[in-house]
């Protein structure tokens, strides 16, 4: 593990190249064809569990500042591992840093695109942030992705009952405006 050591130069030469293939074209095709910077530098799969085993027993003992950066240096070295995403987005919520959280929770949409929880998961953050459309849209995509598998059955529950409360706050919203705007006719006249 000793070889795992987060080099921010490293990694902002590797990001411009994946946004920007053409800067080296050696290496914009090595990560286009699944590269990531671990395999980059020779980090095997082995050195990475341990790193997210430690990572995952510093979450549960609730050191969640700590697990999510090891959980950030994951990301980094394998990008494709949506359990690292995963976490990283746990870590950030449990450190109610919400938006970072929701932006892990979507980049795992977008590699593993039929794992629910996810979605949960942000789901809720945009719950915290207020953000009741964006809350139900996100629980709309958990019932679609839930229905049907027996496995995520207590998800599709769960999201079922967050999209009615979600719903009933949605519509005390618009009650709401619906009077202010009265009161204001009112003032006015």
């Amino acid at each position: 593990m000793e070889n795992i050591q987060f080099n921010e130069a490293d990694f902002k030469i590797i990001l411009s190249i994946m946004e920007d293939p053409d800067k080296d074209p050696q290496l914009g095709k090595f990560f286009s064809e699944g590269g990531t910077l671990g395999l980059l530098k020779n980090i095997d799969a082995e050195q990475l569990e341990a790193v997210y085993a430690m990572a995952k027993n510093l979450y549960e003992v609730k050191k969640y500042s700590k697990a999510k950066e090891y959980f950030e240096l994951l990301c980094c070295y394998n990008h494709f591992d949506y359990r690292y995403w995963y976490a990283l987005g746990n870590s950030r919520m449990a450190l109610k840093e919400y938006s970072s959280a929701i932006d892990a929770f979507s980049y795992v949409a977008l590699i593993e695109k039929e794992f629910p929880l996810a979605a949960l998961q942000a789901a809720s953050c945009y719950m915290h942030l207020k953000d009741m459309s964006r809350a139900l849209a996100a629980l709309e995509d958990v019932i679609k992705k839930c229905k049907g598998n027996d496995i995520f059955q207590q998800e599709y529950l769960k999201a079922a009952d967050l999209i009615n409360l979600v719903e009933k706050y949605l519509d005390a919203q618009e009650d709401e405006n619906e009077h202010e705007h009265k009161l204001e006719e009112i003032v006015r006249a």
